[in-house]
């Protein structure tokens, strides 16, 4: 990411309209980068859950976590394991471009409580010099990145072999508002960050 995850993540946590007490689900939580920050914002009354498909992400993240208001759960974004309306903001970096983004924005809206907000990023497809940049990095650099990497950490030199492909197949960004709006939520700001490297989304579960 460049160096700019960091600043993408207080950005998302400065717009979620977190509070005091709080229940929250972030998915594709992986080491819990975000999912510790937001527990320390929404203090010792609130619940965060971090939710991922990867075992190996989730045992590093419980380990790492010292915090008696997280837990962390495997899981899919498609099917999210918990109750309707059952939690105040759900977050999540980078699982947009991976998922059936029709059935998780489904499963978003039906734990959500009413007026629940939902805020996630992901990256996107940057113009202008920025744009010329991002691509040579993305498509030229990282595949060699992969290869370095990959007799150290298996898993993230796969990660960084397939994630050029990946972004370039993607189109959530452009199907993302007709298909909040199917599921019931109501998106309320798109903002590109960054030059458009990534976009931030806004929605909040729509009052019947």
């Amino acid at each position: 990411t460049l160096g700019f995850d960091k600043s993408w993540k207080a950005r998302l946590i400065s717009v979620a309209n977190l509070r005091s007490g709080n229940t929250v689900l972030d998915v594709a939580a992986g080491t819990g980068l975000l999912t510790f920050r937001i527990a320390d914002r929404i203090g010792p009354n609130g619940r965060i859950i971090g939710l991922d498909i990867n075992s190996e992400m989730m045992s590093k993240a419980s380990r790492s976590s010292h915090r008696e208001n997280v837990t962390f759960v495997k899981g899919l974004a498609e099917v999210l394991p918990l109750q309707d309306t059952s939690v105040d903001v759900v977050t999540s970096c980078y699982v947009l471009k991976y998922c059936d983004l029709a059935q998780f924005l489904k499963e978003v809206e039906r734990i959500l409580k009413a007026d629940g907000t939902a805020v996630f990023y992901d990256f996107s497809r940057p113009s202008g010099p920025i744009g010329v940049l991002v691509g040579l990095y993305v498509f030229a650099i990282l595949p060699i990145l992969s290869r370095v990497i990959r007799p150290m950490h298996g898993g993230l030199g796969d990660v960084l072999e397939f994630l050029p492909q990946v972004i370039k197949s993607s189109k959530w960004e452009f199907a993302i508002e007709s298909l909040a709006s199917e599921s019931g939520l109501e998106l309320l700001s798109m903002k590109r960050m960054t030059g458009g490297i990534v976009t931030l989304i806004v929605c909040q579960k729509r009052q019947n």
